[in-house]
């Protein structure tokens, strides 16, 4: 794998698939050397869009871990965890919602219930039940994520900023505006602290906030949010990229609309 060019992930993919067949003539199908390969062969699919593939892989993998280790074993919620991956972006939000579910009952018993990575997936999965209208229970589940990593982090770190946000995003599924707004906010004063004023994940947050108040009705907040993500976007990707010229079109249009209603 060390002779393929960097970032070849199907260079990479077509070599883990030449070692398989030797690795099952040798080890046999129910392996953990195999369900590793097996699993490293979904992720590339995965990586590479082909999500079908990555999820007959992942099955694979985990049915054999399942088969040889103890239930709450890392391996397991690993497989959990990409799982719930492949799904989401397959968009079967059901059985990603499972997946995720499955991987934080079992990192509980091997990690304890403050753990980052269950923080982590606490995140993923009140973000999947918001999309799916389940907001009391996306509420509860990142709330969850945000007291522990406020308790493993403090509260300024991207990850506590990106908790904020999705609780921000739940509030505006609820239309609780002036508490999306707040929460929205914590998570770009935190993101400043930690990034300073220039950087990409400021931008998204900045346009969430202008989306939130475009449906309070706030027309001057919007264009604030709007331009400044639209700055962020033109000093970090340059005037030529999508998500700038985007900005800049999505910006003037809703400044004309604020004159508009002067």
């Amino acid at each position: 794998i060390a002779s393929c060019l960097v970032g070849s992930e199907m260079c990479i993919r077509d070599r883990y698939n030449i070692a398989l067949p030797r690795q099952l003539e040798i080890l046999g199908e129910c392996n953990l050397d195999v369900a590793t390969t097996r699993n490293n062969i979904g992720l590339i699919y995965f990586h590479l869009g082909n999500y079908e593939m990555a999820l007959e892989q992942l099955n694979i993998s985990l049915d054999i871990r399942v088969e040889i280790l103890e239930e709450g074993h890392p391996e397991i919620s690993n497989s959990y965890h990409n799982l719930g991956d492949v799904c989401e972006k397959f968009e079967d939000d059901i059985s990603a919602i499972m997946f995720y579910e499955k991987a934080i009952e079992s990192d509980i018993k091997s990690l304890g219930e403050a753990h980052p990575d269950i923080a982590s997936t606490r995140n993923n999965l009140a973000s999947l039940l918001d999309t799916n209208s389940q907001h009391d229970l996306a509420l509860q589940v990142i709330q969850l994520a945000l007291a522990s990593d406020i308790s493993s982090f403090g509260e300024n770190h991207p990850v506590v900023a990106r908790d904020w946000a999705t609780l921000a995003g739940i509030y505006c599924s609820l239309e609780k505006f002036d508490v999306s707004i707040t929460y929205y906010q914590k998570a770009i004063d935190s993101n400043v602290i930690t990034y300073g004023s220039s950087h990409i994940a400021l931008a998204h947050k900045h346009n969430n906030i202008a989306n939130v108040y475009n449906k309070a009705k706030r027309s001057d907040k919007v264009v604030e949010h709007l331009s400044d993500s639209y700055q962020i976007f033109l000093d970090i990707l340059g005037e030529n990229h999508p998500d700038t010229i985007f900005a800049v079109s999505y910006t003037h249009l809703r400044a004309h609309e604020t004159r508009g209603n002067l």
